[in-house]
């Protein structure tokens, strides 16, 4: 990567790779910092234990604005399991950052587990949508109404029924 100049301290860089018909296959985000890791004397390190002499700061990353996204869910049965179809749409200008979605057992109760995820740990941009798509089985919701819980670094927790 180039080395920017005239751009915030921390800055995000995504990667996407497109078909030979348009549609997006692949997403990826990255998240920079201006000031770089920097590595202590060759001297210093073994062969699996580098010395960091300074981190990359990425402390404003804490102070990002708050975003509330719109999180929407939807469920089916197949068989003995359930599949959820979890909908995060960002309606502001500013990303959200690193937003996790769970399936709990009743409103903002214990994760289901075990449950499998397609994808997670997000960046939803502005004006767009993630989908994600999660699977468990019926028996590990013990008869509890499934929720959503949906929380980023700088999006606040929303909890949102399943219908």
């Amino acid at each position: 990567m180039p080395v920017f100049k005239d751009i915030s301290s921390v800055y995000f860089v995504r990667c996407e790779l497109f078909d030979a018909g348009g549609a997006r296959i692949v997403d990826n985000v990255y998240w920079q910092s201006i000031t770089p890791d920097q590595y202590a004397p060759r001297a210093d390190d073994n062969a699996f234990n580098v010395q960091e002499a300074r981190w990359a700061d990425f402390t404003p990353l804490q102070s990002m604005a708050k975003v509330h996204l719109d999180v929407k869910g939807t469920i089916r049965k197949i068989g003995t399991e359930s599949e959820t179809l979890i909908f995060l749409h960002n309606p502001s200008t500013h990303l959200a950052f690193f937003v996790r979605a769970e399936v709990t057992s009743g409103k903002d109760g214990n994760e289901i587990l075990p449950v499998t995820y397609d994808n997670n740990y997000v960046t939803v941009f502005p004006g767009e949508t993630v989908s994600i798509r999660g699977q468990f089985g019926d028996a590990d919701l013990a008869g509890a109404k499934p929720w959503l819980r949906v929380e980023g670094v700088n999006a606040p927790r929303e909890l949102s029924t399943i219908p």
